[in-house]
């Protein structure tokens, strides 16, 4: 009956204290956004979205992101679709060893198997061409991992062809994967053309609607919207803003800037 089922839909109080456990939390980074959310992280079945204007660093957020988790011994499985997952792999191992590109292109052993000490053995990269969500789930099976990358989720086939539906329909099929797995989520996308101000610059702190092709279906199947903004001294200075326009795992949206460091694709907080 409707009380049977009920039953099984409560959570007991083991279940509630095991989601909050501090072993179950994934650290964010930069550290501000540790300050910015309850434990410091991320829970299981929570979705990140990345998201700014090309050149904007979106990728560069996301490896630094994901390269703090593995290193913080939690496995992490990164889908790329836009570019070569062997560009992903050697940015991740820069930012690892803390070396630049050209230390990689001319001692690559040395500095993976630095990275490697520092946690890039709990990365596995695959690439999409473009992939489709069955695929991601074959792999999420496959790894069992903490923490789910998709860079960028709007090159997925999810068998929509309108812009508009396809970003929705790929956020919902996302979020389900992550809460069916028991995986964080981050997921890399544009920023929309209402960035593009008639003759100016678009804003450096992004707000919830400047998504592209999707101003609520895909706000509305995420817990935390990063936008990553600039104006053209930040960019001649490789400075970034960080807004923060959704946040459920704290509540606070205190936007900040931060340096990045392209040739070892990293952040560097500005104090």
């Amino acid at each position: 009956g409707l009380g049977d089922v009920y039953k099984r839909q409560v959570l007991d109080t083991s279940e509630v204290n095991q989601a909050y456990d501090p072993s179950q939390i994934i650290p964010l980074h930069p550290k501000q956004l540790r300050k910015q959310c309850l434990g410091g992280g991320a829970l299981p079945g929570h979705h990140i979205l990345i998201y700014g204007r090309p050149e904007a660093g979106k990728s560069l957020v996301a490896i630094n992101m994901a390269a703090y988790m593995a290193f913080k011994g939690k496995k992490v499985l990164y889908y790329g679709n836009e570019e070569s997952v062997k560009t992903h792999y050697i940015r991740m191992a820069c930012n690892l060893a803390h070396k630049n590109i050209r230390d990689f292109q001319e001692h690559a052993d040395t500095v993976v198997a630095k990275a490697e000490k520092k946690g890039l053995q709990n990365v596995t990269f695959i690439e999409l061409t473009p992939g489709t969500f069955a695929e991601i789930e074959q792999g999420i099976k496959e790894y069992t991992p903490d923490v789910v990358v998709i860079d960028q989720l709007a090159g997925v086939d999810c068998g929509e062809s309108n812009p508009v539906r396809s970003m929705d329909k790929s956020a919902r099929a996302f979020r389900t994967l992550l809460l069916k797995h028991g995986c964080t989520g981050i997921s890399v996308s544009q920023a929309g053309d209402r960035t593009e101000r008639h003759g100016q610059m678009p804003p450096a702190f992004l707000g919830m609607g400047d998504v592209y092709g999707s101003r609520t279906g895909l706000p509305a199947q995420v817990d935390l919207m990063l936008g990553v903004g600039f104006d053209q001294e930040m960019y001649d200075r490789d400075i970034r803003a960080i807004s923060i326009p959704k946040n459920k795992l704290g509540g606070s949206h205190n936007g900040f800037k931060v340096r990045i460091d392209k040739q070892q694709s990293r952040i560097i907080s500005i104090s």
